[in-house]
């Protein structure tokens, strides 16, 4: 899914109640406190209204996980400070330079201690890793890495979003359940495992069955765990025709499933998918496109409880 608009800012009563979905003990007075602190700095309208971007809620987040942590607010403070000076592009370049030489603990320490400073999740994913593999990919393809870097790159951004998923993780109760999976015969599960990590980080059970999932498996997981949405995955042209029949047999399970289907080969054949009975969501910035996928599950009132 490209991920490139700009998400529009919040109003003070909107970011609170984004914000309730995991900390619930977020107030409007909360966030007053936090800007008369410094520690959070929303922009104001000509008529002195607070607006906040997508970057200080999440800054909002990590200031609430680390006082989760009993961090003190002069910690909070000079942790904050230290991360402002982070740049994603100079990240991007530092981990892509040491895991280019084969540095893998230089580049995985870049990240984590980033991570550690206060980098929000959806800059580490989809300014950081997100376009590193996508020079990757491209250097690859002409021929200034060879095949075996590639996949020693790919591994160890799968591994660092892995890790970097399970440290943000929020087990929510009452939350709604996603089934994440790529069709079968398709390998590239990157994509879908940075959404599938953002979306654990904002409170959602998320059963994620990883690359090539054949429709018999992910039948099975939909009627054990009756989530509110299945996301689908196909990145390669030819996995269409997989990603049609999978949408086709879900269907099949639960008629009024629904279905969110991404990855490159959907944004091509766009009404194909959509004509199969999925949404393809249009190019979005990504925490629109995460919001969008929280919004659909908590507003599907139909869905059952999981069983087991």
């Amino acid at each position: 899914m490209p991920i490139h608009a700009r998400p529009t800012p919040r109003s003070i009563g909107q970011a609170v109640a984004e914000l309730r979905r995991t900390f619930p003990d977020v107030s409007s007075s909360s966030l007053r406190f936090l800007e008369r602190e410094g520690l959070i700095h929303p922009l104001r309208t000509p008529g002195g209204h607070r607006l906040f971007h997508a970057g200080d809620i999440a800054r909002v987040r990590r200031i609430k996980e680390w006082q989760e942590r009993r961090l003190s607010l002069t910690e909070i403070r000079d942790r904050l400070e230290t991360a402002d000076t982070l740049s994603a592009p100079a990240l991007n370049q530092r981990f892509l330079d040491s895991a280019i030489r084969g540095d893998r603990g230089e580049a995985a320490r870049s990240m984590l201690t980033a991570d550690d400073l206060g980098l929000p999740l959806e800059e580490s994913f989809g300014n950081v890793l997100a376009p590193a593999l996508v020079d990757v990919g491209e250097r690859w393809a002409d021929g200034t890495l060879q095949v075996g870097q590639e996949h020693e790159i790919s591994a160890l951004a799968a591994d660092l979003v892995a890790e970097l998923t399970f440290r943000h993780a929020r087990s929510t109760p009452g939350h709604p359940g996603v089934v994440a999976a790529c069709v079968e015969h398709e390998r590239h599960d990157i994509g879908l495992r940075i959404i599938a990590g953002l979306l654990r980080a904002r409170g959602l059970h998320l059963h994620f069955l990883g690359a090539d999932v054949t429709s018999a498996i992910l039948v099975e997981t939909i009627q054990l765990r009756r989530p509110a949405i299945v996301l689908l995955s196909a990145t390669l042209p030819p996995h269409v025709e997989e990603l049609v029949e999978t949408i086709s047999v879900v269907r099949a399970v639960k008629d009024r499933q629904r279905i969110i289907a991404g990855g490159q080969a959907c944004q091509g054949s766009a009404a194909t998918v959509r004509a199969a009975g999925a949404e393809v969501p249009e190019a979005v910035n990504l925490v629109e496109l995460i919001d969008h996928i929280v919004a659909l599950a908590e507003m599907d009132d139909r869905r059952e409880p999981a069983e087991g």
